[in-house]
């Protein structure tokens, strides 16, 4: 058993080294290849793929970690701050601005922005899309016609909320802090703090009690 335990402490220590030489050379190559446009922290663990399209421009804080695939298309700002983590395959596109604070995990998240979506610290987003923008005009007579300034709405998702798998949250949406979006569903109008919503539309399924932190 002491043998087998030297064993997985050496293995273990080997593939942190490794990972911290990746990155580093990642991280040259990526700055090599988007020059300013990429401002990532040397202190990033990068253990995935990022790729930049067109204009886009993306900067990655301390001590977060790249698991999987980040594509960032079209010419949308994207700041991740200290500490997010994506895992799996996560992809932003537009032309707006993209503001993932501290601590969040994006997990196969897709992202539509033309404005402005921001997310709260410490905050868990899964598979699904959060999209400021219908893209088109809604009447049918003006559906092809170049999109008016309504069909874009600035996303919000407060801190510590949890966006469950395959939810769509939409445009003009504000989620407020600790608030669960249950799996699956479609968010058309902004939550309060300290629920849980479900359901397309969402409609409320519980009240936190927010005083006592194990409700």
């Amino acid at each position: 058993m002491a043998v087998r335990k030297l064993v997985e402490t050496v293995g273990a220590r080997v593939v942190a080294q490794w990972q911290k030489l990746r990155s580093r050379i990642y991280r040259r190559w990526l700055i090599g290849r988007y020059g300013a446009r990429i401002t990532i922290h040397p202190g990033v663990r990068l253990l995935g793929r990022i790729s930049l399209h067109k204009d886009c421009q993306l900067r990655i804080g301390e001590g977060s970690v790249i698991a999987d695939t980040l594509e960032v298309w079209g010419s949308a700002v994207v700041e991740l701050a200290q500490g997010v983590n994506v895992i799996m395959g996560v992809r932003i596109y537009g032309r707006g601005r993209v503001r993932v604070e501290q601590g969040v995990v994006l997990n196969a998240t897709k992202i539509n922005c033309m404005q402005s979506v921001s997310i709260g610290r410490h905050s868990l987003v899964g598979a699904g899309l959060v999209t400021d923008t219908d893209f088109h005009n809604l009447a049918p007579n003006i559906r092809r016609s170049p999109p008016r300034p309504e069909v874009t709405e600035p996303v919000c998702i407060g801190a510590n909320v949890w966006v469950g798998y395959g939810c769509i949250v939409l445009k003009g949406v504000t989620i407020g802090d600790d608030s669960v979006v249950g799996a699956g569903s479609v968010v058309r109008s902004s939550v309060p703090a300290g629920v849980v919503v479900s359901g397309n539309p969402a409609t409320l399924v519980k009240t936190f009690d927010l005083s006592d932190r194990s409700s």
